[in-house]
């Protein structure tokens, strides 16, 4: 019985030290099982045995879930019933039209009804509809919103009571939330951005002519700065301050201001300015005080990951027009650890193989090992000790893990040269 004891201690050991040390722990072998990860992004919310197109077979391997949950109502005219019991929904056809009917209440006919849900507090039933003239209604709670020309894009809040709709019409676009219109404009960021407590919704807007030429950002349906370009890289972890970037340049020269906005009172403070900012890959640290994204610098374009416009080693050399996507290799969507001190990235270099790709993590700027496909897990930013995610290798499929290094942090990286 010692000697087991002792065994496993040894292996336990053996396995950390091995997960200090960067190497990969393989914390469950799913071999050859089709796994069918549901995800936005390269962060996957739930792992799933089997594939999708066989649901009853699946079963939840769940980390973290993102998801809002949606009662859709069967387009077969099925009864939908909320999980309180307390509303029922289904549609009906009549007259060759088309109803919505909810808790024993018909509503308004369409020559057509799209996607109909409730939202998760059981209360409120959305769906869209047409009425056969390339007009489109947003029905709420059994009261039609529109005609608009387009339904574009639909985005909830993270505890899911709040829906903002992107609509337009008139060659003119607007935000619905909370069964209100908000103001006009030639064009509106698609979707918009939600806080992470869900109280304070913010996009981008846009006009061509007039006083308010330019770019515009809009902080609940109130436009609180302006600039000739502008986007939005996010809300910090504590909705208190909103980042975002201001330029006026077109080309890759141009500089790029960052700033951060103070939610209850709407003043800007500078950041810091910085050059060839990608913002389409971008993430705020948990303490809301640094920003991590990713830049092409120098002659040879060497894509590095950037924390507050100090550049990790980099990554990649390859031509300095390109942008992540493009060239020998691509970096994803960066992430920080729970504490903070770690910054991480999916790389993807490209190559003659088979699988024509290789995938590996980037944690604190030195690259770790290959393999033909990989998933970052949304639970990896949770944990201070430990980076999880999902691996492929052939046609088998493990979940890894590996620890923050003890030895390093994103600051003390910020300068090294580039490490093999």
């Amino acid at each position: 019985m010692r000697i087991l004891i002792s065994l496993a201690i040894v292996m336990a050991a053996l396995a950390t030290s091995a997960a200090a040390a960067g190497t990969e722990v393989t914390v469950k072998d799913f071999g050859k099982a089709d796994l069918y990860l549901k995800s936005w992004g390269t962060h996957p919310s739930h792992v799933l045995y089997d594939d999708e197109k066989n649901p009853a077979r699946k079963q939840d391997f769940v980390f973290e879930d993102r998801d809002v949950k949606l009662l859709e109502l069967p387009s077969d005219g099925a009864v939908a019933r909320t999980a309180d019991g307390k509303h029922t929904a289904y549609r009906i056809k009549k007259d060759w039209k088309e109803a919505v009917v909810c808790d024993d209440k018909e509503g308004p006919l369409f020559s057509g009804v799209g996607r109909a849900f409730f939202l998760p507090d059981g209360r409120t039933l959305i769906y869209d509809a047409s009425n056969g003239q390339d007009k489109q209604f947003v029905v709420i709670d059994g009261r039609p919103l529109g005609p608009y020309d387009g339904i574009r894009s639909w985005a909830f809040s993270p505890d899911g009571k709040r829906m903002a709709i992107t609509v337009s019409r008139k060659d003119k676009m607007m935000i619905i939330c909370d069964a209100a219109e908000g103001p006009a404009y030639d064009a509106v960021s698609d979707p918009c951005t939600f806080s992470p407590d869900s109280r304070n919704l913010a996009y981008t807007a846009h006009t061509e002519k007039g006083a308010g030429k330019g770019d515009a950002l809009i902080l609940n349906g109130k436009k609180v700065a302006g600039a000739k370009s502008l986007g939005i890289i996010g809300l910090t972890p504590d909705s208190r301050q909103l980042v975002w970037v201001s330029g006026e340049g077109e080309d890759k020269a141009a500089k790029t201001q960052v700033q951060a906005l103070d939610v209850a009172t709407g003043k800007s403070t500078p950041l810091f300015t910085t050059e060839a900012l990608f913002l389409s890959a971008a993430a705020i640290s948990p303490d809301g005080k640094h920003l991590a994204f990713f830049t092409a610098s120098g002659n040879q374009g060497k894509l590095a990951l950037t924390v507050d416009g100090k550049p990790l080693p980099p990554v990649f050399d390859g031509d300095s027009r390109s942008m992540p996507g493009d060239g020998p290799g691509r970096l994803d969507t960066p992430g920080f650890s729970a504490d903070g001190r770690h910054v991480f990235c999916r790389g993807v270099r490209e190559t003659h193989d088979p699988f024509g790709q290789k995938r590996f993590m980037v944690v604190d700027g030195v690259p770790r090992p290959e393999h033909d496909d990989l998933w970052i897990l949304a639970e990896c930013q949770n944990s201070p000790q430990r980076l999880r995610y999902v691996v492929k290798d052939g046609d088998k499929y493990r979940l890894v893990e590996t620890a923050w290094p003890e030895d390093t942090t994103w600051e003390k990286a910020v300068g090294s040269p580039a490490k093999e």
